[in-house]
């Protein structure tokens, strides 16, 4: 339920400019999902995020990277996106993480966007011109990018 409620904000308010957007949809709702299963008893984060940083490797190169899907509706665009998502609230920490999420569904409510406005608006509101880089990382490259905070973590082949 907490997924699909996710979309009233990611999906139903801001609608992907393009299809190849659809990770901005369904990224947040798994990564929404995930932090409520946790806060609510479930497996914590930081454990579910290690096993998809597992598995990221092959959905990259079956499926693609999330910003350059080879379709619709694959892990990558799902739990690929909330990794990615994981990824930058490591780097940027909890509160600016919010605040980007936040500004994202206040700039772009009732319309469209596109990843290369959210790159542009993680990059304006982290403060950080190196948030630009790091989201074209993890969201363009074949090879999963290192995990910010946890340098153990080894990408696998799922």
């Amino acid at each position: 339920m907490v997924h699909e409620l996710t979309h009233q904000w990611f999906g139903d308010s801001v609608s992907p400019a393009m299809w190849r957007d659809a990770w901005l949809n369904e990224g947040p709702a798994m990564f929404f999902q995930y932090r409520w299963a946790e806060q609510h008893g479930g497996t914590p984060v930081t454990d579910v995020m290690k096993a998809l940083y597992a598995k990221d490797s092959g959905w990259r190169q079956k499926l693609g990277p999330p910003g350059a899907t080879l379709g619709l509706g694959g892990s990558n665009i799902y739990d690929g996106a909330a990794l990615l998502l994981y990824a930058l609230q490591q780097r940027v920490g909890p509160a600016t993480m919010t605040r980007i999420l936040g500004e994202w569904v206040s700039t772009y409510r009732q319309g469209t966007g596109s990843t290369e406005g959210f790159v542009a608006l993680a990059t304006r509101v982290s403060g950080d011109p190196d948030v630009s880089g790091f989201l074209r990382h993890w969201l363009f490259d074949q090879a999963t990018p290192p995990m910010p905070g946890h340098p153990d973590w080894v990408p696998g082949i799922a």
